[in-house]
């Protein structure tokens, strides 16, 4: 909610500030039991140039204990849900989850240890050679602790995953799960090791299941406060029985169940589904290398615009904060020039992060058409507040990929 994005954002100043009383202010919220939070204290922490002493140890070990133990639950949890098709979105989003819990790893790490030799160690492993991740292993060797290499240097080191999973049971031991236990255990894990993005999809997979059944894990759904896992949850739920669905949702409340009727019971309604629009965005190249659930965010702040034939999307020489516009359905084209067609999938609007705010001709909708609209200020807030979305953005617009381009396109973006 709002309090969390004042919060993330207030942290975001702590570091920049810095300070040993800003860092005895991030500390007394290391264990903030949301993990937004918590990756945000660290990363504030991390800018500081903190270093863990005493007790403040042990905590840190344990923070790296648990984000090991999630990565090595996901990676078993890859080989149970299945390798076709339907499960391709759930097995990226469980790849995304791991891939952040590297980033945490690495910021614990460097909290304990020297942050250069940790960000070498990283980089080495990141390299993907075979000699690149021998030097980082030799070097962890060198100075980190002997409680430690037990449980990083299987998780880091290049191994077949049936290997590496068991190296890894030893100290994280878990049950193997079947294709239907496995997405229960998804749906119902702690909201710290699995994302709702993940819990999300992982229903959209359940219901594909053969002679599956209407279970309490989606029921309970029905009741979460949540709107992506409410709807989601129905949607399984009228998808797998619609008696059913009727049946449960007259025990939620009026405007829910009003909410849920409109998006599912009307034509094309599933297409308002919050899973939907995720996965749309993710499908296009500006937003594919941002993480499902960062996309989750931005697709909940995008308004739908529609646009009937004629009607003009931006006027020629507009100088004014120019909305981004995605198509959804339909086509625009330039006013002058009607062999310039976009289409569906195509943005305007995220190229002006580094360019001006006109356009050399009116565009128009050729056809009646669907937009997500999203305000340009709203957009770069989002930006602000997500280093991936920055990073991926300025990534697909310029090809390039690290922190300095980041900063260097948000600041143009903000002055143009």
């Amino acid at each position: 909610g709002q309090d969390i994005k004042t919060m993330l954002r207030i942290i975001q100043i702590y570091g920049r500030i810095g300070g040993d009383e800003v860092m005895d202010l991030l500390w007394g919220k290391i264990d903030y039991p949301d993990k937004r939070i918590l990756s945000e204290v660290l990363l504030a922490l991390s800018q500081c140039g903190f270093q863990a002493k005493d007790d403040k140890v042990i905590r840190i070990k344990r923070a790296i204990e648990k984000d090991i133990s999630n990565t090595a639950w996901n990676i078993a949890a890859l080989a149970e849900i299945g390798e076709d098709a339907t499960a391709d979105n759930l097995r990226q989003a469980l790849i995304e989850e791991n891939e952040h819990n590297h980033d945490h790893l690495y910021m614990l790490l460097s909290l304990i240890y020297d942050a250069h030799s940790i960000q070498l160690v990283r980089n080495n492993i990141e390299s993907g050679t075979i000699e690149g991740v021998t030097f980082a292993l030799e070097l962890l060797n060198v100075f980190i602790d002997d409680d430690m290499k037990q449980i990083l240097f299987p998780l880091l080191d290049e191994m077949p995953h049936d290997e590496k999973l068991e190296r890894l049971q030893v100290h994280f031991p878990r049950e193997k799960l079947n294709g239907v236990d496995i997405l229960k255990h998804i749906i119902n894990r702690d909201y710290n090791s699995t994302n709702r993005y993940t819990k999300a999809l992982a229903m959209c997979k359940f219901f594909l299941l053969p002679e599956v059944k209407v279970t309490d894990d989606l029921i309970a759904n029905l009741f979460n406060p949540d709107p992506l896992l409410r709807e989601t949850a129905a949607w399984a739920i009228y998808l797998i029985n619609k008696e059913e669905y009727h049946k449960h949702t007259s025990r939620i409340s009026k405007a829910y169940k009003h909410e849920l009727d409109r998006i599912l019971l009307s034509a094309g309604g599933d297409e308002d589904m919050r899973v939907w629009k995720i996965l749309f965005l993710k499908n296009i190249e500006v937003f594919s290398k941002i993480p499902g659930v960062i996309l989750a965010e931005l697709a909940e702040s995008f308004e739908e615009t529609t646009f009937r034939k004629g009607e003009t999307v931006i006027a020629k020489e507009n100088s004014g904060n120019i909305p981004i516009f995605i198509i959804v359905k339909g086509k625009l084209t330039f006013e002058d020039n009607r062999e310039v067609i976009l289409k569906e999938n195509d943005i305007m609007g995220v190229t002006l992060v580094l360019d001006s705010d006109s356009y050399p001709s009116s565009i128009i909708a050729s056809e009646e058409s669907l937009l997500y609209r999203i305000e340009k200020d709203k957009f770069y807030d989002m930006m602000s507040s997500h280093y991936e979305m920055a990073e991926g953005v300025i990534h697909n617009i310029t090809g390039k990929f690290g922190k300095d381009e980041v900063e260097e396109g948000i600041e143009i973006g903000v002055a143009s």
